[in-house]
């Protein structure tokens, strides 16, 4: 046992919401209360984040609400219910609206915004995070289209 507690530190990372939770928890808001709104938020602002990508990319408020729908009902979603961290995946969606909205008119602050995407994914799953910038054939499209940006980067000057 770590920190001679009676539970893991960090075993299943969930930095992000603990960062969240903070303020409540030093308020006194009973701990149920405030893990059920980590999770229910985590599945609202996946559903969001999911909604305005699809948007974005096909114009649609139809495909944008069925997607949305869809990456919030997940069945893999709902058989994880338990597990807070799963069910924050928002900074996926909103990594590759970055992604897109870099590679059509690449700046720095773009960038940023895109790096910023991923961290938020790590801090919020550790295992979504790397599935995000890793996948197993050891080579990702986000690493490929991140190398083709700075290119074009350091190409403009």
């Amino acid at each position: 046992m770590l920190f001679r507690s009676r539970t893991f530190a960090f075993s299943d990372a969930t930095l992000l919401q603990g960062t969240l939770a903070a303020p409540l928890i030093w308020a006194g808001v009973p701990l149920g209360l405030i893990y059920n709104l980590l999770l229910i938020g985590g599945i609202a602002t996946s559903a969001l984040a999911m909604m305005g990508l699809v948007r974005y990319l096909t114009r649609s408020h139809t495909a944008a609400l069925v997607a949305g729908v869809a990456f919030a009902a997940l069945p893999y979603r709902v058989e994880h219910a338990m597990h807070l961290e799963l069910q924050w995946s928002a900074f996926i969606p909103l990594t590759w609206w970055t992604l897109h909205r870099l590679v059509e008119q690449p700046t720095y602050r773009r960038g940023v915004a895109c790096g910023v995407m991923v961290a938020l994914q790590v801090l919020a799953c550790v295992y979504y995070g790397v599935l995000l910038v890793r996948s197993e054939e050891h080579t990702s499209e986000l690493q490929s289209l991140a190398y083709l940006v700075c290119r074009l980067l350091l190409e403009k000057k």
